[in-house]
């Protein structure tokens, strides 16, 4: 996955006890890239371990929440097994997040397509803006 670069997935913790998590890669629409996925795995295990966090709040950077997984990326994995393989990664992030101590809500402005869908799911809420 480190092979496919670009975006980030950046943490704030407030001192209130809520997360903001922002998908980062406007864009091309916050795509998870292999870079993301990865970074979205490490920041989920700090949330894990975070004892003040009471809630956490997913956006996209700009005006989408998230168009799924990076196609070139996706084009460009080598077998249907490394294929599986990224999906069960991601499926393990999605439960991980979705078991989160934490009350998680998706801030929804614009689209949320494919894995951007998915992911709001792992969400106990969905806020959507009317544009969405």
């Amino acid at each position: 996955l480190q092979q496919f670069m670009g975006g980030s997935v950046d943490l704030s913790k407030e001192d209130d006890g809520i997360g903001l998590l922002t998908l980062n890669n406007p864009r091309f629409m916050n795509a998870f890239t292999g870079t993301m996925m990865i970074e979205l795995q490490e920041r989920i295990t700090e949330l894990e371990d975070w004892k003040d966090g009471k809630g956490l709040i997913i956006r996209g950077a700009g005006n989408t929440f998230c168009s799924g997984s990076d196609l070139n990326a996706v084009r460009a994995l080598s077998s249907s097994q490394n294929g599986m393989n990224m999906c069960m990664f991601m499926q393990n992030i999605l439960t991980r997040l979705m078991r989160l101590p934490l009350i998680t809500a998706a801030l929804v402005q614009g689209k949320a397509l494919g894995g951007g869908a998915e992911l709001t799911t792992a969400c106990d809420f969905r806020l959507m803006t009317p544009e969405s």
